[in-house]
């Protein structure tokens, strides 16, 4: 985020910024990526000073903006909201390493199996840093689907107004240790749900064509 407040900074496009003794500006990610997992479809809001905005004025934010970025981020489109979009289901990736067995993989099979035919699976979650607060919860709700293919696994989840599964329960519900992983895990899509005119719109960001878009 720190990252985009600088860049937004820098490319002096007239966003707004909080109040209070030390203003910042109103940058948001509504689906924060977890820490060691990489990302190739983040949505990005900004909040702009002006409410009218035409294309070519989007155009010209993302262009000053892109300039500003460093190797390997790149800003490939934009669009007008009225609020900001809700996510509603993620999908990861999990490089396994091709070194590792067909039995490994048989069992990572079987534990998938056996969670998607399961009506609930509690796990305990930790609710602060000190692990002084506890909770029982059951995940299965938020599990769509699981998927292999030659490389890896896919997972599509559910992301609610209460919540959604964290990729270290996904590995530990399936049996993934991080020393079986070819690469990090990866976030390669998520659906959003806009809202304008008070009429909801469902946009799917498809992976095939890498669209990353800032509001």
């Amino acid at each position: 985020m720190r990252l985009f407040q600088y860049a937004a900074v820098r490319a002096d496009i007239g966003i707004k910024y909080s109040s209070g003794f030390n203003p910042r500006p109103r940058l948001s990610l509504p689906l924060p990526k977890p820490v060691g997992v990489e990302a190739e479809n983040d949505l990005l809001c900004i909040h702009i000073i002006t409410q009218e905005l035409s294309s070519s004025d989007i155009e010209r934010i993302i262009s000053k903006l892109s300039v500003q970025m460093p190797e390997g981020c790149s800003l490939l489109s934009g669009r007008l909201a009225e609020s900001i979009p809700a996510p509603q289901k993620a999908r990861y990736y999990f490089p396994i390493k091709q070194s590792e067995g067909s039995m490994l993989r048989e069992e990572i099979q079987g534990a998938a199996e056996r969670i998607m035919s399961a009506d609930t699976v509690i796990l305990t979650r930790q609710q602060d840093s000190k692990g002084f607060r506890i909770k029982d919860i059951d995940v299965r709700p938020f599990l769509d689907s699981v998927k292999f293919d030659d490389n890896g696994i896919t997972v599509e989840c559910k992301v609610t107004y209460y919540g959604t599964i964290r990729v270290e329960e996904i590995m530990k519900l399936l049996g993934i240790d991080v020393e079986i992983l070819a690469a990090p895990v990866r976030r390669t899509d998520i659906k959003w749900q806009f809202e304008r005119l008070n009429k909801q719109q469902d946009i799917f960001e498809d992976n095939t064509d890498a669209q990353r878009d800032v509001n």
